[in-house]
C-alpha cells in the first residue's frame, strides 16, 4: 500500500494562482511563490502551506520605518500576523482576500499585448 503525501494547499494554491494572473514562480527551495514586481515591494511574496484555508504573506523592506509603516497598514487593514522582526514579517492571509492583496503589491501578470 503507497503512502498518502499530504498536500497542505499546494495545488490549490498553484491552480488559484494560475487562475487568477499571478505571478507564480519557483522559490530557491522548489516550492511555489508568488512574488511582487517593482523596487519597492521587491521582497514581499504569498506562499502556501496552511492548508486549504490561507496562505502565507512575506513582507521584507529595507529599512525598520518602512517595515512600521507596511505592517501598520496591514494589521489595520485586518490580516492577522504571525511574526514580525525589525525588517521583515509573516502574515496569515484567507483565500478570499488573497487578490486584495495581490492588487496592493503588484503580484498580478501583466496583459499581453497583441
Amino acid at each position: 500500500m503507497a503512502k498518502m503525501v499530504k498536500d497542505f494547499g499546494k495545488k490549490k494554491f498553484r491552480k488559484f494562482a494560475k487562475d487568477n494572473r499571478l505571478r507564480l514562480v519557483r522559490d530557491a527551495d522548489g516550492l511555489p511563490i508568488v512574488k511582487s514586481r517593482g523596487k519597492d515591494i521587491e521582497g514581499t511574496h504569498l506562499f502556501d502551506g496552511f492548508g486549504n484555508q490561507f496562505v502565507g504573506l512575506y513582507v521584507w523592506r529595507d529599512s525598520k520605518f518602512k517595515m512600521s509603516h507596511t505592517y501598520s497598514k496591514l494589521i489595520r487593514a485586518g490580516y492577522e500576523p504571525i511574526c514580525r522582526a525589525e525588517q521583515e514579517a509573516t502574515f496569515k492571509i484567507p483565500y478570499s482576500k488573497i487578490m486584495k492583496i495581490a492588487r496592493e503589491f503588484n503580484m498580478i501578470k501583466r496583459r499581453v499585448k497583441l
